[in-house]
């Protein structure tokens, strides 16, 4: 990744931060202004490109191990979407129980 490259995408994942993550998690809202039909937080698909994102900036050669820690974070939130069997696919699991999912909408 070139330095003009990384440093773009350095004030993109600023900016990402900044306007769609959800203080004190792992999760991020759809769009800077909710709209009333919006749920929560963001479904699997567009918490894929933040990871894909840090996963970017991590691989720099000469500045990638700070993207760590920020890697690791969004690599857990992963941990809380689940494929659930006939509903929508990457939903956010917020408990389970007697085999029954409870999810965040």
């Amino acid at each position: 990744m070139s330095e003009s490259f990384y440093t773009r995408a350095e004030l993109t994942c600023a900016a990402m931060l900044a306007r769609f993550r959800v203080k004190d998690t792992n999760y991020f809202y759809e769009r800077v202004k909710a709209l009333p039909t919006d749920r929560k937080v963001c479904e699997l698909w567009p918490y894929s490109g933040v990871i894909s994102a840090y996963n970017a900036l991590a691989a720099h050669p000469a500045y990638g191990e700070r993207y760590y820690p920020a890697l690791r974070q969004v690599l857990a939130g992963l941990e809380t979407y689940y494929d659930p069997p006939v509903s929508q696919p990457g939903m956010i699991l917020t408990s389970w129980r007697r085999g029954r999912a409870k999810v965040l909408r």
